[in-house]
């Protein structure tokens, strides 16, 4: 009976021990996983630009606006900006001057 419960605790040890290296190893995959997305994350928002002030009208092409207004400010790039800006579009709901709550 003894010898069975020493077997068994042996036992028990040896599956914690390998628990424990796994745990150690997945917690260092998770920890770079982090990492990295951080990384993705703060790559992605260096190339977000917010454009705050800028009037909405019923058909616009906001991505031709924000084009036209970058090459105002930055004249020297107006000709990579087709290439260069990538997509635009209008946070939140669409806001209407005359409407009737």
């Amino acid at each position: 009976m003894i010898a069975t419960i020493s077997k068994s605790v042996e036992f028990n040890a040896a599956e914690i021990k390998e628990c424990k290296q796994k745990c150690g190893v997945l917690e260092k995959q998770a920890a770079a996983l982090v990492k990295s997305s951080e990384d993705l994350k703060r790559y992605k928002r260096r190339w977000n630009l917010l454009i705050k002030g800028l009037k909405e009208l019923a058909d616009e092409d906001a991505r031709k606006e924000a084009i036209e207004l970058l090459g105002n400010i930055a004249p020297h790039l107006a000709q990579k900006l087709e290439d260069v800006v990538d997509s635009v579009h209008r946070l939140g709901k669409k806001e209407m001057e005359n409407t009737v709550k």
